[in-house]
């Protein structure tokens, strides 16, 4: 009985000592736990070291943010734009954007923020763009984090104007020209521009509405003679 008793004994310190440490695990477990204050999406954010998302089995340090749960009542947009065009950009201009994988185009938006300098868009690349943040106007269902946009930015409005393909324009001495069509031929016309972009030139009022413009410049036999 004294060998049992001593026995016994022995067995319930040992299930102390295993109660005490299955407590002392499940306190570490709960410590690995965080509660978002709010409803929402986790996204994982960037290593600093990779470039890429954080997965598991990456290397972590103190202060380094590994996920994060975005605001869904304001949402944001950010542009990648060449310094070039960035220096046109401002705080407040109109934006328009679409997502391509919701079908949506013309969401309202804004310019919120140009940064102050271009940034490798990846380490090491010598390729550099300026980070632009344009806020999204809209209660659009299923617009959520992480979805690819495209978005247009008003730089400036010209009311009445006519926009015409740079292709449309041609040197002709020290005058800009367009060949109007005429007939079975072509007038040339001497032009001037109000505004120009990469790709279109907004025209002084020389070029009507509905009239046919050579995107080439013609051959001479099809161009007509002026008085």
């Amino acid at each position: 009985e004294a060998i049992h008793r001593e026995g016994r004994t022995h067995r319930q310190l040992k299930i102390q000592q295993a109660d005490r440490q299955l407590k002392q695990t499940q306190k570490h477990l709960d410590g690995l736990e965080m509660t978002a204050p709010a409803d929402g999406f986790v996204l994982h954010e960037r290593s600093w070291m990779t470039g890429n998302k954080v997965q598991e089995g990456d290397a972590v340090y103190p202060g380094m943010p590994v996920a994060k749960v975005p605001d869904m009542s304001a949402l944001h947009a950010k542009l990648q734009v060449d310094e070039i065009r960035a220096q046109k950009l401002k705080k407040g201009q109109r934006a328009v954007l679409s997502v391509t994988s919701l079908g949506a185009r013309g969401l309202p938006g804004k310019v919120v923020t140009v940064a102050k300098r271009a940034v490798p868009v990846k380490r090491n690349s010598k390729v550099k763009q300026v980070e632009v943040t344009v806020s999204i106007d809209t209660t659009l269902s299923g617009l959520v984090p992480g979805l690819t946009v495209r978005a247009e930015i008003i730089v400036d409005e010209l009311e009445n104007a006519i926009a015409l393909p740079r292709e449309c324009l041609f040197q002709m001495d020290s005058l800009r020209v367009v060949y109007v069509k005429a007939g079975g031929r072509f007038e040339m016309r001497a032009v001037s521009v109000q505004k120009q972009s990469t790709d279109f030139v907004v025209l002084g009022g020389e070029v009507e509405a509905g009239e046919e413009i050579a995107l080439r410049e013609p051959g001479a036999e099809l161009v007509r003679k002026g008085n």
